[in-house]
């Protein structure tokens, strides 16, 4: 199986990259390949996967990071018209999606559960030619959420969310 891993660098305050590092090293000890993509690869991820044409039934994505990574990822993937399964481990400022399906949060359990897993299929809502997986937002709070600074959105984390 390959597995690729999607994290973002910022996500959980810089520690997603420890932990994709970490869920990278679990996997390669269960004799899978892994290929790691950091968030300045994210706007490539598209153009990898056009080059690349992964076997859908023996490659998975995996998300470390919060909903905004999830939701390029997942943009990237339908753009590709592929049909990876994607999980999701949670490592951003609000992480509903991942809230919502329940998978652990301790590393060895989580890579455990997505090696287990049957994929199933998901709604997305899509607008204005992109895909939203969990939830929605408007007006000029949420457009300042998406142009902040990495260190702004950090202070105003989780709350700018539910404004």
């Amino acid at each position: 199986m390959l597995n690729i891993v999607v994290f973002n660098k910022l996500a959980g305050k810089g520690g997603a990259e420890k932990v994709a590092n970490k869920i990278s090293k679990l996997l390669s000890e269960m004799g899978q390949d892994v290929v790691l993509f950091s968030n300045d690869l994210e706007p490539m991820f598209c153009e990898y996967l056009k080059e690349n044409s992964f076997d859908e039934n023996n490659t998975r994505i995996i998300v470390v990071g919060g909903d905004g990574t999830l939701s390029t990822i997942v943009n990237a993937v339908k753009a590709n018209c592929r049909d990876y399964p994607i999980a999701v481990y949670p490592a951003g400022t609000a992480n509903d999606f991942s809230g919502c399906i329940k998978l652990p949060r301790n590393l060895k359990a989580f890579v455990k559960a997505i090696d287990k897993a049957v994929p199933r299929r998901i709604d997305l809502m899509f607008a204005k030619n992109k895909y939203g997986v969990h939830a929605v937002g408007s007006g000029n709070f949420t457009h300042s959420m998406e142009t902040f600074d990495a260190q702004t959105k950090r202070i105003v984390g989780r709350f700018g969310y539910y404004i």
